[in-house]
């Protein structure tokens, strides 16, 4: 039997140091999400392709995560994804009869951000560690107060980190998740929005799922309706933090 060597994972000490210190680089990034840039706006303020880019200057914290490959469906670096969902991520699409529920939420827009930002940290030390969105989410903590965010913000940040993949199990025929439990973990259509465009974002950009199963956006997005349709009407606008 061939031995498969398990990749190397590069340690802090063995990243070069790049130009600016993880505080610094959350505080820059918590003062482009506080603009409320548009979607075109961010994707040109995180552009890899220009070397002045907020992307191109990230501290070592992050920067470590390019170098971590991923098993498949996977077929990128932890990193890599990273910014392939930052970029795919579409805040302006409503869920339900063409009804966006954080359309004036821009606090809500920058949290889905620092989601897509940080959804995955947790698979530095394991990519295939399927805990990785819990473990995710207890590792942001600082990099949520350097970015300012206040406790409702972070809250709700820490939520989409955690269940960052129970819409797309939820709509996977073979997976043991069920909609009730989406249903019951988000309270409002607002909460229930900010997790299926992270959800969007994040399944659309892995190739092995998109290749393997062309209708599961499809499945996704009937999910998310028809659990807001579901969620009561005095819940419906109202603005409740996550109960997980």
């Amino acid at each position: 039997m061939v031995e498969i060597k398990k990749p190397h994972v590069l340690t802090l000490h063995e990243v070069k140091d790049n130009e600016m210190g993880v505080k610094e680089w959350f505080m820059s990034f918590g003062e482009l999400l506080r603009i409320n840039p548009t979607d075109e706006e961010f994707r040109k303020a995180l552009n890899k392709d220009s070397p002045n880019s907020l992307w191109n200057k990230r501290p070592p914290e992050l920067l470590l995560l390019d170098y971590v490959p991923q098993v498949w469906p996977h077929y990128e670096t932890v990193g890599s994804h990273n910014y392939s969902v930052l970029m795919a991520l579409n805040t302006d699409r409503p869920l339900l009869n063409e009804t966006s529920y954080i359309k004036d939420r821009p606090d809500m827009i920058k949290v889905i951000r620092a989601a897509a930002l940080l959804h995955d940290v947790g698979k530095l030390k394991d990519p295939a560690n399927h805990k990785h969105p819990y473990e995710s989410a207890q590792a942001v903590d600082d990099f949520l107060d350097y970015m300012k965010f206040n406790y409702r913000e972070k809250k709700l940040c820490l939520f989409l980190i955690a269940h960052h993949d129970i819409l797309g199990k939820a709509a996977n025929p073979k997976d043991t998740t069920e909609i009730g439990t989406v249903r019951k973990i988000c309270k409002t259509r607002a909460i229930l929005q900010c997790l299926w465009i992270l959800t969007v974002a994040d399944v659309s950009t892995i190739k092995g799922i998109m290749d393997n199963d062309q209708h599961v956006l499809e499945r996704i997005d009937k999910i998310a309706k028809r659990i807001a349709k579901d969620i009561p009407k005095y819940n419906r606008n109202r603005y409740f933090l996550p109960t997980k």
